[in-house]
């Protein structure tokens, strides 16, 4: 249930090419018939190679396509380094990527591996189930974030350089998926993968083009042929997953990508909260807002998947009684973390927030000079502050800021 090109027809264009590669070495000038008829050929392995065959096309046929248009087909055509480099590791694949599925709803139905890419893009599409071979990525204009979803063992977070960062939006899409795979390259990730494939989740549509088939823009198609030689080297197929960024795991994404630029990420200078806890004779298990590099505990819940984390967002987390819970949420979250502490009984909790008393939260907390009735102690003191990132925000430039410790025991 596959489409194979005969061995004839492959040797005869494995032949020509070389001669064609051996003309673009030397700077010889083609007529532009002679491109086209090659291409041609290239085009009429399609359904015996798939997609590579544009892919690995594209830097010539767009040449071509822009020399014709300004020019004639009689005119001498030079092609550059870039077509070369593709059109050299198509000829080099002819042979191992000989054989494609016949792409039809009866072979879906009875060829094991369409059947079981068609029904993993679907659960990718439609659910939030785990799925173990794949990857999702966002990029914003700063940086990219990168999680495996089956489990968050693989994790990155990927700076763009000055460069990088005035691309579009799908070349930087596309480059979150390259970063990935360079970095880890040498790590034994990707040899335990099912079937060699892994599944890349985005919100681009552009990147998920790139991907499919290449791309017409000399810079980005130089990229998508660096991808498909690190595919090679990794010996993995990639297959682009197109969702739309409400999908919740684009959402979690945006968060990723987004997180450097931040100004939520602050806390209290790590010797006043241990005051409190000494003073207090306590010391808690879990830290409700953290990462794996600022958590005050062995537990911690992350806004984003992390490495190490117990769970992600700390409001879907089902809290238990045998915990103890550090809270400093964002100021505009207190209220909300007060709320989820008080939906659940018997937990106990420290909660650290602002003394702003004109704050929808404060009249939550205290009725008046009158403290809630769960709450078991507090104490005001005057915070320090760490910022985890380089964005300038109230709790970085604020020396000093009024702050409240609440030990909270629900009923």
């Amino acid at each position: 249930m596959k489409f194979f090109a005969a061995e004839e027809k492959l040797a005869n264009i494995e032949n020509l090419m070389v001669d064609f590669l051996m003309k673009i070495v030397f700077k010889c000038s083609f007529n532009s018939k002679d491109v086209a008829g090659v291409l041609g050929k290239i085009q009429s392995l399609r359904r015996s190679h798939g997609s590579l065959v544009g892919i690995m096309s594209r830097s010539t046929q767009h040449q071509l396509g822009k020399f014709v248009t300004k020019n004639d087909w009689t005119t001498g055509l030079v092609l550059n380094n870039q077509c070369f480099e593709e059109l050299n590791a198509l000829k080099n694949e002819l042979k191992t990527s000989n054989g494609q599925f016949i792409q039809n709803s009866f072979t879906a139905g009875k060829t094991f591996e369409l059947e079981e890419v068609s029904r993993m893009v679907k659960i990718i599409e439609t659910t939030e189930n785990k799925v173990e071979n794949l990857m999702v990525s966002d990029a914003s204009a700063t940086s990219a974030f990168v999680y495996h979803d089956g489990q968050v063992e693989l994790i990155n977070d990927h700076e763009f350089d000055k460069f990088e960062k005035s691309t579009s939006s799908g070349h930087r899409e596309l480059l979150a998926v390259i970063k990935t795979l360079e970095s880890e390259q040498n790590s034994s990730f990707f040899t335990n993968l099912i079937n060699r494939r892994l599944y890349w989740q985005t919100d681009s549509k552009n990147s998920f083009i790139f991907m499919s088939r290449g791309s017409r823009v000399p810079s980005i198609q130089k990229d998508v042929f660096k991808l498909k030689t690190l595919e090679k080297r990794l010996n993995l197929q990639i297959v682009p997953v197109w969702t739309s960024r409400n999908h919740n795991r684009i959402v979690l994404e945006d968060l990723g990508s987004k997180f450097s630029q931040s100004t939520d990420e602050w806390g209290v200078s790590r010797d006043l909260i241990q005051q409190i806890f000494s003073s207090w004779e306590i010391q808690p298990t879990v830290d409700c807002f953290a990462s794996s590099s600022n958590t005050i505990c062995g537990k911690f819940f992350s806004k984003i998947p992390q490495i190490g984390s117990s769970g992600v967002n700390f409001f879907d987390q089902d809290l238990k009684v045998h915990e103890i819970y550090f809270c400093c949420p964002p100021t505009k979250l207190v209220g909300h973390t007060w709320h989820h502490l008080l939906n659940h009984k018997g937990i106990t909790a420290i909660l650290i927030c602002p003394v702003w008393k004109s704050a929808n939260y404060w009249p939550l907390i205290f009725q008046g000079p009158n403290p809630h009735k769960n709450i078991k102690e507090f104490r005001f003191f005057s915070g320090r502050f760490l910022v985890f990132n380089q964005v300038k925000s109230l709790f970085s430039k604020a020396r000093f800021m009024d702050m409240v410790a609440i030990l909270l025991k629900t009923e």
